[in-house]
C-alpha cells in the first residue's frame, strides 16, 4: 500500500505535516492524545483545555474585527469567532445547541458574505472600509438583507442569533464551572455587536468616499 501511494505522500507531504502538526497551535495529533485518551483526569483536562483554547480564540478574533479594515476579513473573522463559540459549547456537552448555533449562524453568515461580495462588486472591486461607504440607496435589497443579518449575528430578539445564543448563554451559566470562561463569553459577544454595527455603519450607512467616482452603477 505504501508504494501505491508514496507519490502522493511526497506530493501533500507538507500539508499533512502542516494539519498533524500546525492545526490553531495545537495539532490534530495532540488534540486526539489529549482529548480522547482513555482517563478521566485526562479527558477532563483535554476538555478544559480546549475551552480555554476557544475562549481565546474567540476574544482574539472578535477583537481583531473591530480594527480591521478589509470587509472581507472582518466577516471571516466574525465567523471564526463564532467557530470558537460552537467549539466551547461542544466541549461542555451541549451538542444540541451546538447543532442549532451552527445552523443559525450558516445562514445569517452566507447571506453576510453574499451582500458583501455585492458591495465589493458595485464599487469596482475595493474591499477597505475606509474607501466604500453609501451604498444605502444604490442598493436597498443588499441594504434590508445586511441589517436583518447583522441584527441576527448581534442577537438582537426575534431573529435567530437571539435564541441561540441566549440558550448558550443559559447553558454556559449553569454547565460552565470557571465563571470567568462565562464572563468572556459575554465579552465576545458584546464585541461581536460592536464590529457588526461598525461593518454595518462603514459600508452602508457612511458616508458616500472616493470609490463612488468608480462605482459600477448596480443595482439590486
Amino acid at each position: 500500500m505504501w508504494i501505491e501511494y508514496r507519490l502522493y505522500f511526497l506530493v501533500f507531504s507538507l500539508n499533512l505535516v502542516r494539519i498533524m502538526l500546525g492545526w490553531d497551535g495545537l495539532g490534530i495529533i495532540s488534540y486526539i492524545l489529549v482529548v480522547f485518551y482513555n482517563n478521566d483526569k485526562s479527558n477532563s483536562a483535554g476538555m478544559l483545555t480546549v475551552i480555554r483554547n476557544r475562549v481565546l480564540t474567540t476574544l482574539i478574533a472578535s477583537l481583531r474585527a473591530l480594527f480591521e479594515p478589509d470587509l472581507k476579513k472582518v466577516v471571516a473573522l466574525s465567523t471564526l469567532s463564532q467557530l470558537g463559540i460552537i467549539i466551547r459549547t461542544l466541549a461542555l456537552g451541549f451538542r444540541e445547541l451546538a447543532f442549532i448555533h451552527l445552523l443559525t449562524h450558516a445562514v445569517f453568515k452566507a447571506l453576510l458574505f453574499i451582500c458583501r461580495g455585492k458591495i465589493i462588486h458595485n464599487v469596482g472591486g475595493y474591499q477597505d472600509t475606509r474607501k466604500i461607504g453609501g451604498e444605502m440607496f444604490n442598493l436597498p435589497v443588499t441594504r434590508i438583507i445586511i441589517v436583518l443579518s447583522s441584527y441576527a449575528l448581534c442577537g438582537v430578539p426575534f431573529l435567530a442569533g437571539f435564541y441561540s445564543k441566549d440558550l448558550i448563554i443559559e447553558a454556559r451559566l449553569i454547565g460552565d464551572i470557571f465563571f470567568i470562561n462565562y464572563c468572556l463569553y459575554i465579552l465576545s459577544v458584546g464585541l461581536s455587536t460592536r464590529y457588526s454595527f461598525r461593518l454595518l455603519f462603514m459600508s452602508i450607512v457612511g458616508p458616500t468616499n472616493q470609490s463612488s467616482y468608480i462605482r459600477r452603477d448596480e443595482e439590486d
